[in-house]
């Protein structure tokens, strides 16, 4: 009995029946054999051979002579942290991509989820705040309450870069749990506000601590998921953000409450009690958080979270689909002429645009919606 034809790879990874693929031999141009290949990287070019990576997954060939695959793949940089796993051969099953990913949902997506929920859930207390007579305890006016919130926002956006910068230097996975834990300390530090010069001051803080958590979280989910699953990765990321609301200002209700326990306002207790819940949080996510996909073991984890055919099909999904992501080392830091480039990338100017008109709406009614309510008792 005839040995079966070997497997033909029609996508990055999945394994298929060769009966199911399109037959191309790389002897054969499109033009001579009548039909077309959808999606060729190149055309032929006298004897130039099609070297890109998808076009010889998705029309690679069997082992005879006449159909040998081109042997010169893409290759990471020896600086690229899991370049050890980098396998231009690497095939997988659908089922075992959609199981990985599952664990990927577990083990990473959900706690971006909830490390964006603490971010929230301190930066958005402020308004549960007004509620229960901040400004009439610390003797201010709504005139103050505006300065503190534009000092926030302005310190706030001139953080970004400079988190960023942090971030790509010491590794998102550091970054992120301290600035939670940064952050966390100004906010109970907030327990002790007595006036207009210290809400200023505690605002500026949170501000400068807070700006760029959001760009290191999606950097950091980066390392795990292609585009393709990012994009639904980062809807959950932001549902987060709108459910935080809602558990926030219930959670308020009852903190509250507190008012008069501890001769302390209600208010003091919602950042104190919050501060202390998103500085646990950060302590957590500290231990927890791996450097990247291939860096998941701990002295405390020694397993680490793994195989290493897992760690395989993870590295090379993500740089099938984006190779611009082994170009830089998870601990290498940015240059200005790096910033420069990503300034002057117009082709992002409709994007900034359509996110400063898409947060003007709900970041002034979450900002100002409770005083609004308040006044019109």
């Amino acid at each position: 009995m005839a040995n079966p034809a070997p497997p033909v790879l029609i996508n990055p990874g999945v394994i298929d029946e060769i009966s199911h693929a399109p037959k191309h031999s790389h002897n054969t141009s499109s033009a001579d054999s009548g039909k077309s290949i959808p999606g060729s990287p190149e055309s032929y070019e006298g004897e130039k051979r099609v070297n890109q990576l998808d076009y010889q997954y998705q029309y690679g060939s069997s082992n005879s002579s006449s159909e040998e695959i081109d042997s010169k793949f893409y290759e990471p940089p020896d600086t690229y942290e899991s370049k050890h796993r980098w396998d231009p051969r690497a095939t997988w099953t659908p089922e075992e991509e959609k199981k990985l990913r599952r664990r990927l949902d577990y083990k990473v997506a959900f706690v971006a989820c909830i490390c964006f929920a603490a971010l929230q859930l301190d930066r958005g207390n402020i308004s549960n705040a007004l509620s229960d007579n901040l400004l009439k305890d610390l003797g201010m006016t709504t005139k103050n309450y505006n300065y503190g919130m534009a000092i926030f926002y302005l310190c706030f956006l001139s953080a970004e870069l400079p988190s960023q910068m942090i971030s790509k230097k010491v590794g998102s996975d550091i970054w992120i749990p301290i600035q939670m834990m940064l952050w966390s300390i100004v906010a109970i530090a907030q327990v002790g506000l007595n006036g207009p010069k210290s809400f200023y001051a505690t605002r500026a803080l949170l501000g400068l601590l807070e700006g760029g958590f959001i760009a290191d979280t999606i950097l950091y989910l980066s390392y795990y998921y292609t585009s393709a699953e990012l994009t639904l990765r980062l809807s959950f990321f932001w549902i987060s953000y709108t459910a935080t609301n809602v558990i926030g200002s219930l959670l308020a209700a009852g903190l509250l409450k507190l008012r008069g326990h501890g001769s302390m306002e209600g208010w003091r207790w919602l950042f104190m009690l919050e501060g202390i819940l998103t500085f646990l949080i950060g302590v957590w996510a500290f231990f927890y958080l791996p450097a990247s996909p291939t860096q998941t073991a701990k002295w405390w984890r020694p397993k680490g979270w793994f195989t290493e055919r897992e760690e395989t099909i993870i590295v090379n999904k993500v740089l099938r689909d984006d190779p611009t992501k082994s170009s830089m080392h998870n601990r290498e830091g940015l240059s200005f002429i790096d910033l420069w480039r990503s300034l002057t990338d117009f082709d992002m100017w409709p994007l900034y645009l359509i996110g400063i008109t898409a947060f003007i709406t709900p970041s002034t009614v979450q900002a100002y919606f409770t005083l609004t309510l308040k006044q019109l008792k």
